[in-house]
C-alpha cells in the first residue's frame, strides 16, 4: 500500500535533502528509479557487480509547489555551493547539530531566503523539476524518462524474473503518480538555468 504525505523542508530532514541535491528527484518516480540495478541505468563500470537490487515500494508524495523566480535560483545555487562542504562532513544518516542549523540558517539568510525552511521548499521545487529533465534535449517530460527506465529494464536479461516484476511494477506505479506543476513556469525557469544548477543536483 502506497504511503501519501506532503513533503516540506521544516525540521531539516537531511535525508530528503541529500537525495533532493545528489539525485535530483522527480518525486513520484524517485523510490522505483532507486531500485533499478545498474544495468538498466546504463551507468555500471564494466566487470563491476553489483550487489542485489532491493524491491522499493514506491511513496506517493506531494510536494508543496511554490512559484519560482529567478532570484529564488540565484539565491539557491548560492546557498547550496556554501552549504555543501558542510553538509558532506555529516555521516550516514546523523541528524546535523544546532551549531551546524545555524550556520546553514546564516548562509541561507545571507544568501536571501528568509530561513532555512523557504531555501529547503525552493530547493524541493527545483528538484523536482529537474528531475524530469531530459539531459539532451533540455525537455520536461518525466513521464518520457520512466518509459525509458520501463523500456530498458525489460530489455535486460540479467535481472532476475522476480526482480523485474517488481522493479516494472514500481516503475508502472510511478507513471500514474508523476505530479502535476501547478506552476508549468518552473519547467522553463529550471531549463534556463540547467546547466548551472546541473553539478549542485549530481548529475
Amino acid at each position: 500500500m502506497m504511503t501519501h504525505h506532503t513533503i516540506r523542508s521544516g525540521g531539516y530532514d537531511l535525508t530528503f535533502f541529500r537525495r533532493l541535491t545528489a539525485a535530483a528527484i522527480f518525486v513520484a518516480a524517485i523510490f522505483a528509479m532507486h531500485a533499478l540495478p545498474a544495468e538498466a541505468q546504463g551507468n555500471r563500470p564494466q566487470g563491476q557487480r553489483a550487489a542485489p537490487p532491493q524491491p522499493a515500494e514506491p511513496e506517493e508524495m506531494e510536494i508543496e509547489q511554490i512559484e519560482l523566480t529567478q532570484t529564488q535560483i540565484d539565491a539557491f545555487i548560492a546557498t547550496e555551493k556554501e552549504i555543501a562542504p558542510i553538509t558532506a562532513k555529516i555521516k550516514g544518516n546523523a541528524q546535523p547539530s544546532k551549531q551546524i542549523m545555524s550556520q546553514m540558517e546564516t548562509i541561507a539568510k545571507k544568501n536571501g531566503f528568509k530561513d532555512f525552511d523557504e531555501f529547503g521548499d525552493v530547493g524541493t521545487n527545483i528538484g523536482m523539476v529537474f528531475g524530469g529533465i531530459e539531459p539532451l534535449s533540455k525537455q520536461y517530460n518525466p513521464e518520457e524518462l520512466i518509459r525509458r527506465q520501463i523500456a530498458a529494464v525489460q530489455a535486460d536479461k540479467k535481472i532476475p524474473a522476480k526482480q523485474k516484476q517488481q522493479i516494472l511494477k514500481d516503475l508502472q506505479q510511478a507513471s500514474t503518480s508523476v505530479p502535476k506543476l501547478k506552476y508549468p513556469a518552473n519547467a522553463e525557469l529550471v531549463v534556463k538555468n540547467y546547466d548551472r544548477l546541473q553539478p549542485l543536483m549530481g548529475q
